[in-house]
């Protein structure tokens, strides 16, 4: 039942955040739709942007859900322990996901020549 609930939340959460997510990111005008490389960089960067925000939406809810797993253990030592290993999952989940955009970051940085549109690749700019 708690997996139900909890799965019934993400998806009515996940919604709010697609619905506002607008990833494909093409340039319209009165006269045309203009969908070149740079509309594609920037819809790269949507993308990556809203899998980040939904990887801490989810970080979020499972905090939550296991802070109130612990806190419902009635004292059994065993619920609280796996609400302990519920919470250090979360929070390796999200320190793998920043260390993954520190190094393509660092990455990227080093080997751009600076000037050159990949440089800063976190802030597209046509």
């Amino acid at each position: 039942m708690k997996l139900k609930v909890l799965l019934g939340l993400v998806f009515f959460l996940g919604q709010i955040k697609i619905a506002s997510a607008g990833l494909v990111q093409c340039f319209v005008s009165p006269e045309n739709a203009l969908c070149d490389f740079c509309s594609f960089l920037a819809t790269i960067q949507a993308v990556i942007n809203f899998i980040i925000g939904l990887a801490f939406m989810g970080a979020v809810i499972l905090l939550a859900k296991y802070g109130f797993d612990m806190f419902f253990t009635g004292g059994d030592p065993g619920k609280v322990q796996g609400a302990m290993k519920g919470i250090l999952k979360v929070v390796v989940g999200i320190i793998i996901v920043l260390a993954a955009w520190a190094i393509v970051n660092t990455i990227i940085w080093f080997l751009a020549s600076p000037g050159s549109p990949p440089t800063f690749w976190n802030q597209i700019n046509c």
